[in-house]
C-alpha cells in the first residue's frame, strides 16, 4: 500500500510540473507574439483619410436668407479650396462683398445686397473737381464794350450718411460730423454719440446763441466759423473678443477629430489654422456671439498649432493661439484579455486530457 500511494503522488507531482509548464511556455509565447504587435500598431504613423475636393456653392451670387442670423448673405468662392467658401452677411450699411469678381453693396443691417453702390460711397473713388481757368478777354479800345467773365459753376458736393467716408463736417449729412479714427478712416457719425455705429442715438442739431446789441453803426455780423470743428473728434474703437472652447485634456492631448467652439463679438468672421495638419476654415457668430467649426478631416499625430482670428465688419481684429498634441488612438485592451483566458482555457483542456489517460 505504501509503495502505491508513494507512486500515485509522483505522478500527480508530475501532472502538476507538466501543466505549471505548460502554462509558463503559453503565457511567454503569448507575450512575445503581442508585445512586437502592439509596438508596432502604437509607433505605424496615422494614415488620414483625405476627403475629397468640394466644389464651392455660391448659389450664383443670389442673396440667402440665414434664418439664424435674420440676414442675408453671399458666397464668394476662392482659390483656398474651402467648401463653404467666403461667407459675407449684409450686417453693416456701407459693407462691400465681393463675389465672382463683383462687387456688391449691402444697403442696411438686414437688407439684401445689391450692385447699386449708392450706399457704398466709398467703392468708387469720385475725382476731385476741376475747374477750367477763365479767359480774361484782351481790353478793347471801344469804351463802350467792357469785358465780361463767365460765372463760374460750384461742383456739386455729395453728402455722406451715417459711416459713410467724408473728408470734413461739409461732406457730412445735416446732424453729423466727420470723425477722425486711430487707424486713418474719416467717417461721418452723431457728434452725441461717436462710439456708436449706427448712428440711433438721438440726433442733436447744435444752436448758437448770439446776443446782438443794437448798434447804430456798423451793422453787427456773425462769425460762422465757431460752428466748425478743429481738429476732428478722434475715436478708438475697440478690438473684437474671442475665446475657444476647451477641446484638450489635463496633459494638453486630443484625439485626431473633434470640434471647435467659442465666444466672439456678434457677426464676426472667425479664420481657423492648423498649419501641421493642412487645416483651413472659416465661420460666423451669432447674434449672441457663440461659433462653431467641425473638423472634416483627421489631424497628424504629434504638435499642432491652433491659430483662431476674430474680423469685424469695421476691419478690426484680434488673434488667439494655442498649441496641443495629437495622439493617436491605440490597442484596444480587449485583445489582452482574449489572451488571458486563450492560455487559462488551453492549459486547462490539456490537464483534463491527461488526467483520462
Amino acid at each position: 500500500m505504501p509503495k502505491k500511494k508513494t507512486k500515485q503522488s509522483k505522478k500527480n507531482n508530475d501532472q502538476k510540473q507538466f501543466l505549471s509548464r505548460l502554462l509558463i511556455l503559453l503565457g511567454v509565447l503569448f507575450f512575445v507574439i503581442t508585445i512586437p504587435y502592439f509596438m508596432y500598431m502604437t509607433s505605424r504613423p496615422t494614415q488620414i483619410s483625405r476627403p475629397k475636393a468640394v466644389t464651392c456653392n455660391d448659389s450664383n451670387c443670389e442673396n440667402v436668407y440665414l434664418k439664424n442670423y435674420n440676414m442675408y448673405q453671399i458666397t464668394n468662392c476662392n482659390a483656398s479650396g474651402d467648401p463653404d467658401g467666403d461667407q459675407q452677411l449684409c450686417n453693416t450699411k456701407g459693407r462691400i462683398g465681393t463675389c465672382r469678381d463683383k462687387q456688391y453693396c449691402c444697403p442696411g443691417t438686414g437688407m439684401k445686397w445689391t450692385t447699386s453702390m449708392t450706399a457704398c460711397p466709398s467703392a468708387t473713388n469720385t475725382p476731385a473737381p476741376t475747374t477750367k481757368p477763365t479767359d480774361t478777354p484782351a481790353p478793347t479800345n471801344k469804351p463802350t464794350n467792357t469785358p465780361t467773365t463767365k460765372p463760374t459753376v460750384a461742383p456739386t458736393v455729395i453728402k455722406s450718411g451715417c459711416n459713410g467716408a467724408c473728408s470734413s463736417n461739409a461732406t457730412c449729412q445735416s446732424g453729423l460730423v466727420c470723425a477722425l479714427f486711430t487707424d486713418g478712416s474719416k467717417k461721418c457719425r452723431n457728434m452725441q454719440c461717436l462710439t456708436a455705429s449706427t448712428c440711433t442715438c438721438p440726433i442733436i442739431t447744435p444752436t448758437l446763441a448770439v446776443s446782438v446789441t443794437p448798434i447804430p453803426s456798423p451793422t453787427p455780423t456773425l462769425d460762422l466759423s465757431l460752428l466748425s470743428l478743429s481738429p476732428l473728434p478722434t475715436v478708438s474703437p475697440e478690438s473684437p473678443v474671442l475665446s475657444v472652447n476647451t477641446f484638450t485634456n489635463n496633459k494638453n492631448e486630443t484625439t485626431p477629430q473633434f470640434t471647435l467652439s467659442g465666444k466672439a463679438t456678434p457677426y464676426s468672421e472667425i479664420s481657423i489654422q492648423i498649419p501641421e495638419s493642412s487645416v483651413l476654415g472659416t465661420t460666423l457668430t451669432d447674434g449672441n456671439g457663440n461659433w462653431r467649426y467641425i473638423l472634416t478631416k483627421q489631424l497628424n499625430t504629434g504638435k499642432n498649432t491652433l491659430i483662431l482670428r476674430a474680423k469685424t465688419s469695421e476691419g478690426l481684429s484680434s488673434d488667439l493661439k494655442q498649441e496641443f498634441t495629437v495622439v493617436a488612438k491605440g490597442t484596444s485592451p480587449i485583445l489582452w484579455i482574449i489572451g488571458i483566458f486563450i492560455v487559462i482555457g488551453g492549459g486547462w483542456y490539456l490537464f483534463t486530457k491527461r488526467n483520462q489517460f
